[in-house]
């Protein structure tokens, strides 16, 4: 099964965010929008995994992040911000690291950067015409984000995109 480790994103915050992602979709780019009720963000992807229910993961105490400010990531990525507790972020990241290293999936070699994925931009066609889109939006407040849970996720790919499941929680405490 295919697997990642995420914050899945406040309730509260979909709606902003789906607002945006109307408004950028007018663009015309080819861009693949995450349907809102599957915004996360990624922790730790695990790939490939024959038994992720063995994960062990303790985040933590929890903490309050903010989402802000839309941008992309080099032609590939349309993100949502986050910023507000970057140590607590970074060490929730860097015990998913080792939780992942424990059942055998290698560190990531990239530093981590947190953000949300919104959209997957799959040609450069009408990039240009995106990024202008974009900038009304690259400070937005989108509102506060308290983590309290880390869960596991499991990835299935559908014609209609994406497809996560549910496969543990990990309350903060």
């Amino acid at each position: 099964m295919r697997a990642f480790i995420a914050i899945p994103l406040d309730d509260a915050l979909r709606p902003g965010v789906a607002s945006v992602q109307e408004a950028l979709r007018a663009a015309g780019g080819a861009v693949s929008w995450i349907r809102p009720e599957s915004l996360h963000l990624t922790l730790k992807f695990l790939g490939e995994i024959p038994d992720a229910t063995r994960l062990e993961f303790r985040p933590g105490p929890p903490f309050d992040l903010e989402l802000a400010g839309i941008g992309e990531f080099g032609g590939r990525v349309v993100w949502a911000g986050c910023r507000g507790a970057d140590g607590a972020l970074r060490a929730l990241a860097a015990k998913s690291e080792e939780a992942g290293e424990r059942i055998g999936v290698p560190r990531e070699q990239r530093p981590f950067a947190g953000h949300v994925t919104i959209g997957r931009i799959r040609s450069p066609r009408n990039l240009k015409r995106l990024r202008e889109r974009m900038v009304p939006w690259k400070d937005r407040v989108f509102g506060p984000w308290p983590v309290r849970r880390v869960v596991l996720f499991r990835s299935e790919r559908s014609p209609e995109g994406a497809v996560y499941t549910v496969v543990a929680e990990y309350p903060c405490a």
